[in-house]
């Protein structure tokens, strides 16, 4: 992850100053996550995981949502599907940050589909029923991975 200088032109934002301290600390957060091109993936819990991740226990993917559902109503992000993905997209991301990338990290806004806050109930059902399935194969993945290696071990 690069570093980032924050401008203090934040200081002064109105949009910023409509958000709550926890919607701006995800905000800042989003900031220096996020790509060169100002794009992250969408996912409560990977944003959480990504943003905050010393508390990320702690905060429920239903407030992280609500969180990134304030940044985009007061406008400073926009989410968009790319293949069933959700992606999040920092307006003026190039405010913030100097692009040095050659080649942004994620699918453009202009692939995808706006996301809806009113759609965002069936893709919220599909992305938790993939996290669900991806949790209940976690284990089977570690026990073939430790069962593969030990085959490497015999070999």
């Amino acid at each position: 992850m690069p570093n980032r200088i924050l401008k203090e032109s934040l200081l002064r934002s109105r949009k910023v100053a409509l958000l709550t301290a926890e919607e701006e600390r995800l905000f800042t957060r989003l900031i220096l996550t996020v790509d060169d091109y100002g794009r992250f993936y969408a996912d409560p819990a990977i944003v959480k995981a990504a943003c905050l991740p010393n508390i990320a226990d702690s905060i429920t993917n239903d407030l992280a949502r609500a969180w990134l559902d304030r940044l985009d109503e007061v406008g400073l992000i926009s989410r968009y599907v790319v293949d069933g993905e959700v992606y999040l997209v920092l307006f003026r991301a190039t405010e913030f940050n100097k692009t040095r990338a050659k080649e942004p990290k994620f699918a453009p806004p202009e692939k995808g589909q706006r996301f809806s806050m009113l759609a965002s109930a069936n893709i919220r059902e599909h992305l938790q029923t993939s996290a669900s399935i991806r949790e209940h194969l976690r284990p089977y993945a570690y026990a073939d991975a430790k069962t593969d290696s030990n085959a490497d071990a015999d070999a």
